[in-house]
């Protein structure tokens, strides 16, 4: 078990023992409504209601499970029609595929080019089915902030809403105790939502291709080849993870505080220090004034500190370092794009990216800043 000062700093470690709300109170801002818990349980009613209403819809989503430094990362197509038509689709050419035409569901294990054919249940689940009973088993909720939310290349603002339940649905994570959904206030979209369980978090992002717009009926119907089989039970295929060391830093372009684009790819040969964080979050403050006394010392061997605030508009940021005089690269925009690329479940999460582009260091919640310092050291002496 951990000692209690990490658990302090990192959210994503935290036991579900200490209670969904004294969680909320020592790891997020003031609730947006003045600790009134209504507020948060009327925006999931709409969302669920939002949901019950949507007719046809079709997301891309992507999938990240995190232990660690270890991560799976999965890209899915969900899409559907009323009554219970869906297609849930991964995308790698073997991907497992799941089709219903609102009568029999069909899963295809496109690897061993096996299926399994069965009537639809009253239990079976839609890929909308957790959204339309958001608002279900509900133990606990809160809004915790509000965040901007970029969406087809506009910033939405979306309500960050927590919640504990007194039962999971089928089909969350093993272990989950807390999740998080980024919801637009406007629409009652729902964005993405965090997982966390005891020992890593699943998170989800979605983007919304279709909605209530026409899909054809033959996106939801599957024809075996000759060459198929059909069995009673079609074997689950299985993603090994990956750890995020010793993997390329994925290139990114994001605006800093006065819109000057910043180009991940050009600093290659330098010795990039990426800090995923916001001015709300006590753990990305507390070790803020060390990123600048990183930027200071090390600035002239070739080190770029890069903050890439989460969630935040330009006046907030600019104003919260003109406060503090930090005076190096503060980043803009990063959600949802960048944080998916690197797998951002807790904040802040800060990376060591090597001369040659490789993440050397990665922590989440806050690590002492002498192991952060020794990933960087280790990292300038390294050959270019």
């Amino acid at each position: 078990m951990q000692g209690p000062s990490t658990i302090q700093k990192c959210l994503r470690f935290i036991l579900p023992t200490l209670g969904f709300l004294l969680l909320v109170s020592s790891f997020l801002p003031p609730p947006a409504s003045a600790d009134d818990e209504s507020d948060a349980r009327q925006i999931l009613k709409n969302v669920a209601s939002t949901y019950q209403k949507l007719q046809t819809y079709e997301f891309r989503a992507t999938i990240e499970d995190i232990r660690g430094s270890n991560v799976i990362k999965r890209q899915v197509v969900f899409s559907g029609a009323r009554p219970r038509k869906f297609r849930i689709e991964e995308q790698t050419p073997n991907g497992q595929l799941s089709a219903s035409d609102g009568q029999n569901l069909c899963i295809v294990n496109r690897e061993s080019n096996e299926y399994q054919k069965s009537s639809l249940s009253a239990a079976t689940r839609t890929p909308i089915s957790d959204l339309e009973e958001i608002d279900q088993q509900v133990k606990k909720a809160v809004v915790a902030r509000e965040d901007l939310y970029e969406v087809d290349g506009k910033s939405v603002p979306v309500y960050v809403v927590m919640l504990s339940r007194d039962r999971w649905p089928e089909g969350t994570p093993s272990g989950v105790y807390m999740a998080s959904y980024r919801i637009d206030e406007e629409s009652f979209k729902v964005y993405g939502v965090n997982y966390y369980t005891q020992d890593g978090s699943r998170l989800i992002y979605y983007y919304i291709s279709k909605w209530n717009q026409p899909i054809s009926d033959d996106a939801f119907v599957f024809t075996p080849s000759g060459s198929a089989r059909a069995v009673n039970s079609v074997k689950q295929q299985q993603t090994r993870s990956a750890s995020q060391i010793g993997s390329e830093a994925p290139d990114f372009t994001l605006a800093d505080t006065q819109g000057r684009p910043v180009h991940l790819q050009d600093l290659r040969g330098k010795v990039v220090v990426v800090d995923f964080w916001a001015t709300w979050c006590p753990p990305c403050r507390e070790q803020m004034p060390h990123l600048q006394q990183i930027h200071q010392q090390f600035s002239d061997k070739g080190v770029v500190v890069l903050g890439v605030d989460v969630g935040e508009d330009g006046p907030l940021v600019s104003q919260f370092a003109r406060a503090s005089a930090y005076t190096f690269t503060l980043l803009l925009g990063s959600e949802p794009g960048v944080t998916e690329l690197y797998f951002v479940d807790g904040f802040p999460t800060t990376l060591v990216v090597d001369r040659q582009g490789k993440i050397v260091y990665r922590a989440v919640g806050g690590e002492p800043p002498d192991k952060l310092r020794a990933a960087i050291q280790k990292a300038i002496q390294s050959k270019s």
